[in-house]
């Protein structure tokens, strides 16, 4: 990933990348926006799971922001470093997305500068995630229930 911008700026706007690893599939789709890519594909798998993914199509059915968040998100609920979100995979995370989409703002102004009211919206969706319809807003934590 850190070569596309640097072939963007060479004039390309049709690019393949060959990657084994989920983070640079959710990075491309980012990619195909924030560098006004034409294509972007990615040869990702091995073997009989090899597959040859539209990441601007990809992009295309996603709104803007919620490609341009869409690393923020992967992050935050799954990736290389961070398996899941306390015991909450990638199919409850987008539910709770989908369902609390004012969240999409904070996930972009994460990229620059976090404000209070940023925080105050993902802890919001966090707590949506474990409970749907949770009227809490703010998380309460026990420190007696906190194991070290």
């Amino acid at each position: 990933m850190v070569h596309v911008p640097d072939v963007v700026g060479n004039g390309h706007k049709s690019i393949m990348i060959r990657t084994a690893d989920t983070d640079v599939v959710v990075l491309a789709v980012a990619a195909v926006v924030t560098l006004h890519l034409k294509e972007l594909w990615v040869s990702y798998g091995t073997g009989k799971s090899h597959k040859v993914l539209p990441e601007n199509l990809f992009a295309k059915a996603l709104s803007s922001s919620q490609s341009r968040c869409l690393p923020l998100f992967h992050a935050l609920t799954g990736c290389d470093t961070t398996f899941f979100f306390a015991g909450h995979g990638k199919r409850t995370a987008w539910t709770t997305w989908e369902s609390f989409p004012d969240v999409t703002c904070a996930f972009l102004e994460l990229a620059s500068a976090i404000s209070f009211e940023s925080l105050s919206l993902l802890e919001r969706y966090l707590i949506l995630m474990y409970d749907k319809i949770s009227p809490l807003s703010k998380m309460r934590v026990d420190i007696n229930e906190i194991v070290y």
